[in-house]
Formats: structure tokens, C-alpha cells, sequence
């Protein structure tokens, strides 16, 4: 897989779906697992890399396995209609604070795609070029995506 790159802005429709980029559909795959990430964000990924957090999953110490649980109560498949639009759970939008008509930022994040409300993406940008060093040693220790905290 190519990485993903490359930041695109949505609305939500009123049916509560979102369209997706056709460069990151196609290169995704199917099918998709839609995640709460603890930053206030959704990561849309593929089937692998699903599974590569199952199996991380699995290896955390019980104590963590409790704290990190919620991303699996939140955690849901989804199917791209033929245009491209994937349906948004009213408890993700919500999580994610993707209510009304907010404009959603969707970018490419490597191996998957981060979908943030715009105005927290940009504000969290911000942050990051502002103070690196915390802002990224934060993100570190929220980010599931690694088995433990950040040892930097």
C-alpha cells in the first residue's frame, strides 16, 4: 500500500455519511473498521492494520486492556456506498465532535486516515507548530496505536 497523504475537507450529509477521497478508498481497500482514537478524532483503516491492533491488543497487560476498551466499544465496520460515502455512527460523531454542520477534515496518515473535526484539527496543527516537543509527547501517550506510553 502507498502511503496516505494529503488533507481534504467534508460535510456530513444528513444521512450522517461522509465522502471519502476515491484515492484513499482505493488504496484502504475493504473492507474498513471506523476507530475512536482518544485525541478527538476517527481513524479509518483497512482490514490489516485492524487486525495488527487486535493482536497488540491482546498482548497489554490487563490494567491497560480496561483503560483501552472503550476504542472497541466504539470501534464499528463500515461499507462505502458506490460513491464513496461511509455512514458515521451518531456515538462517533459525537466522540469525535462531528455535529452539525461542521466542516470535517479528512487526512492521510500513512497507512490509515484520521478524520477530525476541522476546526480541532486546525487548532491542534496549530499547537504543534507552536509547541512541538508537548504536543507531540502528548499525542504519544494517547495514541493507541503503540502498546505502551511513549518512553521518550
Amino acid at each position: 500500500m502507498m502511503a496516505l497523504v494529503g488533507i481534504f475537507y467534508q460535510k456530513i450529509d444528513e444521512k450522517s455519511r461522509l465522502l471519502i477521497p476515491k484515492q484513499f478508498l482505493q488504496e484502504l481497500g475493504e473492507p474498513l473498521f471506523l476507530v475512536v482514537n482518544p485525541k478527538e478524532y476517527l481513524n479509518l483503516m483497512p482490514q490489516s492494520k485492524w487486525d495488527d491492533l487486535l493482536e497488540r491488543y491482546s498482548s497489554l497487560p490487563r490494567k491497560q486492556k480496561r483503560n483501552n476498551r472503550f476504542i472497541f466499544t466504539y470501534s464499528t465496520k463500515v461499507d462505502p456506498d458506490e460513491k464513496g460515502r461511509i455512514l458515521i455512527p451518531r456515538d462517533l460523531r459525537f466522540l469525535a465532535k462531528l455535529d452539525g454542520a461542521c466542516s470535517v477534515a479528512i487526512v492521510g496518515a500513512n497507512d490509515n486516515v484520521e478524520i477530525w473535526n476541522a476546526d480541532v484539527f486546525n487548532s491542534f496543527q496549530e499547537a504543534c507548530l507552536r509547541f512541538p516537543e508537548k504536543v507531540g509527547q502528548s499525542h504519544a501517550e494517547y495514541d493507541y496505536h503503540t502498546a505502551e506510553k511513549s518512553r521518550d
